[in-house]
């Protein structure tokens, strides 16, 4: 998903990404903010999101909201892996790294990269953000239904026009399987 935003290949300057339930982490939305552009996903039940807490001491600010927020932010682990999140952003950028070499390094050995964790920090504060304008706002989530629309039509035109090599490769395997039947 980054990688197709940073390098698609035209002059067009992208600012969000419409993507469905499944193309949405708390890294993806950190990545994105750092990056400079939003991710817009369209969320399967969003009543089962959590927000979280700005800040410490304020409990029953929000008695209306209870049941879905939840712990604050760490706003001192983000503070302090900052320059590190900026340098794998930049890295994302100029090309010097791949979204997915970044994400094994991260993950390796089941091991919580401090990196990797305030990059979770800041991917929760922004999807909250995203959150309570996705909820309050009828007309985002009729632009993000409308932006997929338009992505899932390209693709299924694109995918007819130009089908994938793999997907060439499992329509031959069916002929013959069929030609072997008969």
């Amino acid at each position: 998903m980054i990688e197709g935003v940073l390098r698609h290949c035209t002059q067009m300057a992208v600012d969000r990404n419409y993507v469905d339930s499944h193309g949405q982490s708390a890294v993806a939305f950190a990545f994105t903010k750092l990056l400079g552009f939003e991710l817009l996903p369209r969320l399967k039940g969003p009543a089962r999101q959590k927000l979280y807490r700005p800040e410490t001491g304020q409990a029953d600010a929000y008695p209306h909201l209870q049941p879905i927020l939840t712990r604050p932010i760490n706003w001192a682990l983000i503070r302090e892996q900052y320059d590190e999140m900026v340098k794998y952003a930049t890295a994302l950028r100029l090309g010097t790294a791949e979204t997915e070499a970044i994400l094994r390094r991260f993950t390796r050995n089941n091991r919580q990269h401090p990196t990797y964790r305030a990059l979770t920090e800041l991917g929760k504060a922004v999807r909250t953000m995203f959150l309570c304008r996705y909820l309050s706002s009828p007309a985002l989530r009729r632009e993000i239904h409308e932006g997929l629309q338009v992505v899932e039509n390209w693709c299924q035109d694109t995918v007819a026009q130009f089908p994938h090599p793999c997907q060439q490769r499992v329509a031959a395997a069916s002929r013959s399987r069929e030609r072997a039947r008969s």
